[in-house]
């Protein structure tokens, strides 16, 4: 228990408030003395556990709230209408729903606990929200465009925390075509005797096998209460306590 209480306080917080204002690195000039702060908390806390919590990203409590309470609403439907109104997962484009059992992120274990909807930059035409919930789309694709905004400005973060080129990273989010946005559903449960998806669902099976995020980092969005992420040093020894629980703030 010591452990993990003291791996939690390793996490660090960063404001990335100085990076959403058009100051600074953002409109080409020399960073601020906040951005440069902020920059050098993120690349100590690359070079310890890999994860920072971020606050003031762009992302409002309110668009949070709404946006869960959206996600809730989605999975809430009836499990009949998720096989056969939504649009199924498809590999070409990345989009549509997984229901519990269809993914294996650890190939060496038992079926995912999980279940999940996928949605892409809606320029490049590949969503489709045929049997959401009245009111899902708009405010996935609000969510969207907030976390379209704090990647780029996250970009700018990493780059002056590296010493690079402040586009060095923002070359490559011209098109956003590589990006994805997911909204998860860790459903309350014992084991089922077996899988709605491809494969059976076991007695070993976890929430969500071990696995790396593509591309060069992932936001994750907490709900209210949730405990976070348990993290690990990267220096090794045991699994230490929750990051960034609380649901996170503006």
């Amino acid at each position: 228990r010591q452990q993990q209480r003291s791996t939690a306080l390793m996490v660090a917080t960063v404001d990335l408030s100085p990076f959403m204002a058009d100051e600074g690195v953002v409109v080409g000039a020399a960073p601020t003395a906040s951005q440069l702060a902020g920059a050098k908390a993120i690349d100590l806390a690359c070079r310890d556990t890999g994860f920072v919590q971020v606050i003031n990203f762009g992302v409002s409590a309110e668009l949070r709230r709404r946006a869960f309470a959206a996600a809730e609403a989605l999975f809430a439907q009836p499990e009949e209408h998720k096989r056969e109104r939504l649009a199924r997962l498809q590999p070409a484009t990345n989009t549509g729903y997984a229901p519990v059992g269809l993914e294996s992120l650890n190939r060496a274990r038992p079926a995912d606990l999980k279940e999940a909807f996928n949605l892409r930059r809606p320029e490049l035409g590949l969503n489709n929200f045929a049997g959401c919930p009245n009111g899902y789309e708009e405010t996935a694709l609000e969510l969207w465009r907030a976390l379209e905004l704090a990647a780029r400005r996250y970009a700018l973060a990493c780059a002056l925390a590296l010493g690079l080129e402040t586009d060095y990273f923002l070359r490559s989010l011209q098109r956003f075509d590589l990006c994805t946005l997911r909204m998860l559903h860790y459903p309350p449960c014992d084991p089922p005797a077996e899988g709605r998806g491809r494969q059976p669902v076991s007695s070993s099976a976890i929430r969500v096998g071990e696995h790396t995020d593509f591309g060069a980092y992932t936001f994750l969005l907490l709900g209210d209460g949730a405990q976070g992420l348990q993290v690990k040093s990267v220096a090794g020894g045991e699994v230490g306590g929750a990051a960034g629980g609380g649901g996170g703030r503006e």
